[in-house]
């Protein structure tokens, strides 16, 4: 890849800057950081509509909200940790757009489309009507560091109240550069300067650069302002190291090679400081140190094995040494600790290091097995447990087999299974197809594929059996099957498709540079989206059919490819937006976090509200989204109880949208150590009123009882709450008791594992208060059968316990 198309990547993914408004910071007790902006209290998200009786008691403020000019961002108050004042380092630039005075209100209705904006700041913006579509004349009337202020003016079909705002990242950079030298004046330096000033508060160096190259060209008496260039570039590789250790961080060491190997040749060129440059040239070292780390240890693992004496334990040994050098990166090296560590033991038998070599690899970083026969059992073991894993149907001859190996008891399969890459192979037809169109018009257009992305077919069972689900996966540059990596899934809405959520998260594929440049590429996610819905479906409808369609192929992308089952983010846009709240609450057990954009509470949602305390929940809607108001008592219930993570950003003035200028923030709120799944909570309290929903963390059933169940098309919007089964359990590990308060179900299923009892003493059930003592019964087939059916290779259960006996 060349310099200067990485330096095209890397300015145009910046972040905004610094906040407009002067008030202060947010800080959340999960380290998140809000503002600078206008901070309140308040006690509902959207006021009633219905008058309050001014005699009432009055309630206690318990939601805060953070107004940065941009959106309002509403939290609970318990869960700020600290308010800092800020100052306010904003710039901002009015724009000479006249607002229309006698103003209608806009119409309810979505927006279709709108014009690019011209240089004066202007478009059309078509909003949905009953009859024809409605034309609104908008204009651009400020640019703050934080947003762009985009009003009504007057137009053919009148003048409409308009005050929306947007991101300076929603608009193109050039073109906001054109609509800023417009405004300003060709005679007064002045404004050339407060655009410099504008781009720099809004850490947008490259833009900052070229106006004030263009107006030292324009103004002579600029001259002796040249050496800001210099500090621009200064900045300009501040943002490019920050880049590079990104990329380090995703896995992605060589594209941070790139970076750094861009950023010096560019510091060198612009002249910077030599400690600029000595730093440089010091994360190069770095990298290049690791290759040779590698090496070495590449190197150290041939002769040690080379030396096993045990023929068919040597072989099963080498065997893997192939796959060990494709794969050995700055993560996966981790896996050698225990190896380095005690290589340097001359009291070590050849035997013994040959298997220490290869153990780390087989069952982890802290196994340190150093018994060759226990090691090549393993490397036959992970053999026997992929092919297991990978066959349509289930082979108990290979369990039979697996079992009777050293390595194939249930402490050191589960190892296996956690370390092992994926056992589901993706044929390489499934890669999708892109057409490459040359530069010269001349050349004959190229067929190839887009790196790391596929679509596949899943086949469906139970009542679908004889259909499929699709989906696409898009991996991130330079995937390593042996590396754990973060998930976002998302569910298209009825505008949008698979394809569309793709771009919104992992960005615009580069045929060049052969990957994705959007923020979940960059920060080394793995995006999945399916195609759950009929075509031409106008809404979600809540049925156990679409649950299918979308939890098939996260399982099947779990199978697959090799993502972190405790970091998978469940997402959706507009009517995926409904299905994805909907999932998130019906099964809280499977997600970190939940992203939900433009969706509206309906019929379950706002009954299994209780389950909303095991899922972080991100919201964006606009302040005009027709769902806005009928979302607020929902937002209210979460928000007023600390124990709900829960953030709602409404974007001031505007309509339902997708909202891209918010992604960066998303995923910032997605890195936080709170943002990752609970496996196994210490109790967990579920309602259920659907036949499908029937699973929960260690709980399973295949049927409820009927009477309190409501089938999604019958649900009406009446439904008191309550309503439904509630299915309580507790986890007590120091008594080992896993007790079931109430259970709507004849027969059933607990499952447990080493993270939730002991598997060295006595197990109790205390099953609606009666107590069953149960001896424990790790089983190496109840692993294999739950890794088969989860597809959880990090969190597998070892016992069953199917009740009642």
């Amino acid at each position: 890849m060349t310099a200067r198309l990485i330096l095209a990547f890397f300015f145009a993914s910046c972040g905004v800057g610094i906040v407009s408004g002067q008030q202060s910071t947010i800080k959340l007790e999960d380290g998140m950081v809000l503002g600078p902006g206008q901070n309140s209290s308040v006690q509902y998200v959207v006021q009633p509509q219905a008058s309050v009786n001014q005699h009432a008691e009055a309630k206690a403020l318990l939601i805060t909200v953070l107004d940065d000019g941009l959106r309002r961002t509403y939290v609970n108050f318990g869960r700020c940790e600290a308010a800092v004042p800020a100052k306010d380092n904003s710039i901002k630039i009015v724009i000479g757009n006249m607002v229309a005075k006698s103003a209608l209100a806009v119409p309810d209705g979505s927006i279709i489309d709108c014009s690019p904006f011209d240089v004066f700041g202007r478009r059309i913006c078509f909003i949905r009507s009953q009859d024809a579509p409605i034309a609104i004349v908008q204009g651009i009337t400020e640019v703050t560091t934080n947003y762009v202020r985009v009003e009504g003016l007057k137009g053919v079909k009148g003048e409409y109240d308009w005050d929306m705002r947007l991101s300076l990242n929603s608009l193109n950079g050039r073109d906001l550069r054109a609509i800023l030298v417009q405004n300003a004046s060709p005679t007064r330096s002045k404004d050339w300067f407060e655009i410099v000033n504008l781009f720099i508060s809004a850490e947008r160096f490259v833009e900052a650069r070229q106006v004030l190259v263009e107006a030292i060209l324009k103004f002579p008496e600029l001259e002796n302002t040249k050496s800001e260039l210099k500090s621009l570039d200064q900045n300009v590789a501040d943002q490019l190291f920050e880049a590079a250790e990104l990329a380090k961080d995703a896995g992605q060491n060589q594209f941070g090679k790139l970076i750094l190997e861009s950023t010096l040749d560019s510091i060198k060129r612009a002249g910077l400081s030599i400690e600029t440059q000595l730093k440089a040239v010091a994360k190069l070292e770095a990298i290049t140190s690791g290759q040779k780390d590698r090496d070495e240890l590449l190197a150290w693992m041939a002769d040690d094995v080379s030396k096993v004496s045990d023929g068919p334990a040597k072989t099963e040994m080498q065997s893997l040494l192939a796959e060990i050098a494709t794969n050995l990166t700055a993560d996966t090296a981790l896996r050698f600790t225990d190896y380095r560590r005690r290589r340097a033991d001359t009291t070590l038998k050849p035997d013994q290091l040959g298997a220490l070599a290869i153990s780390g690899w087989i069952f982890g970083p802290t196994a340190g097995k150093d018994n060759a026969s226990v090691v090549a059992a393993g490397v036959k073991a992970r053999r026997l447990i992929t092919e297991y894993l990978s066959k349509p149907l289930r082979d108990d001859q290979i369990v039979q087999e697996l079992t009777k190996l050293e390595s194939g008891t249930p402490d050191l399969v589960a190892k296996i299974v956690a370390n092992m890459a994926p056992p589901l192979p993706t044929p390489e037809s499934a890669a999708v197809p892109i057409t490459i169109n040359p530069p010269d018009s001349s050349q004959p257009s190229i067929e190839s594929t887009i790196s790391g992305r596929f679509a596949i077919e899943v086949p469906l069972g139970g009542d679908m059996i004889g259909k499929s689900s699709r989906y696409i996966v898009q991996l991130p540059p330079e995937y390593n099957p042996f590396r754990r990596y973060p998930c976002v899934f998302t569910l298209p809405g009825e505008s949008t498709n698979m394809e569309w959520q793709i771009a919104w998260w992992a960005g615009q594929y580069s045929p060049e540079a052969k990957r994705c440049f959007g923020e979940a590429s960059r920060r080394g996610y793995i995006v999945v989206s399916p195609d759950w819905a009929e075509p031409k479906q106008p809404s979600y409808n809540f049925t156990e059919n679409e649950h299918a369609m979308i939890l098939a192929p996260l399982r099947d992308a779990m199978r697959r490819f090799s993502i972190d089952s405790d970091r998978v983010f469940l997402s959706g846009h507009f009517m995926g937006a409904v299905a994805a709240w909907d999932i998130a609450l019906a099964h809280p057990d499977l997600w970190a976090g939940c992203i939900l954009i433009s969706g509206e509470a309906r019929k379950y949602v706002i009954h299994y509200g209780s389950s909303a305390e095991y899922i972080p929940t991100y919201f964006v809607a606009g302040e005009l989204d027709k769902f806005t108001e009928a979302n607020g008592k929902e937002w209210d219930k979460m928000l007023s109880r600390k124990q709900i993570d829960c953030l709602v950003t409404l974007y001031n003035g505007r309509k339902p949208d997708h909202f891209q200028e918010e992604l960066p923030r998303i995923m910032n709120w997605m890195s936080f150590p709170a943002r990752v799944r609970t496996p196994f909570p210490k109790d967990f309290s579920a309602t259920t009123l659907r036949a499908g929903d029937r699973f929960f963390w260690w709980f399973e059933t295949k049927e409820l009882f009927k009477e309190k169940l409501i089938h999604p098309l019958l649900f009406l919007a009446n439904t008191k709450p309550g309503t439904g089964y509630q299915i309580s359990s507790a986890i007590n590990k120091q008594t080992n008791t896993v007790s079931m308060e109430t259970v709507p179900a004849k027969n059933y299923s607990i499952w447990l594992s080493p993270e939730m009892v002991d598997f060295e003493k006595p197990i109790t059930l205390l099953i609606k208060g009666n107590r069953d003592r149960r001896d424990p019964k790790p089983e190496t087939r109840v692993i294999l059968e739950d890794v088969r059916g989860r597809a959880d290779r990090k969190h597998p259960f070892w016992m069953r316990v199917d009740l009642p006996k």
